[in-house]
């Protein structure tokens, strides 16, 4: 693939997406009638080796689709932080899903804490599906 490193625009919505669950405000109605979604926010960074995910939102089959013509699996997830369309999209990396191994998971410690103390998503870390790696903000 041409032009590496490359940034792409997965999503630009609040946590929810566009229309909005159990929304009805002009915009959201808008975005309903028309048939058009706007996924929550997101960005796929793609080098000659890894794609990267700046937070994993529900809409993640969607949003890897519109990826240029890579065959690349996601190899890390970076979670800015933890509301819930930044990383409700985690579990579809599961065995449920996508069946991946190895997805290293940048975020804070204190996110991190969070990920290790769900269970669903310290399931992912023992079978080896996400590998944390936290922030060092100390420095």
């Amino acid at each position: 693939m041409d032009n590496l490193p490359m940034a792409v625009i997965l999503g630009i919505a609040q946590d929810g997406g566009v229309p909005h669950p159990g929304c009805n405000c002009q915009t959201c109605c808008f975005y309903s009638s028309s048939g058009i979604q706007l996924s929550p926010t997101s960005l796929g960074v793609i080098d000659e080796e890894n794609l990267h995910l700046f937070d994993v939102s529900r809409d993640l089959s969607r949003q890897l689709r519109m990826l240029p013509n890579t065959e690349k699996k996601v190899t890390d997830i970076w979670i800015t932080h933890g509301h819930l369309g930044h990383v409700d999209g985690i579990g579809l990396f599961g065995r449920e899903a996508m069946g991946a191994k190895g997805i290293k998971v940048h975020a804070s410690k204190s996110m991190i804490n969070l990920i290790e103390k769900t269970p669903r998503w310290n399931t992912m870390i023992q079978n080896g599906t996400l590998i944390p790696c936290p922030f060092e903000t100390d420095k």
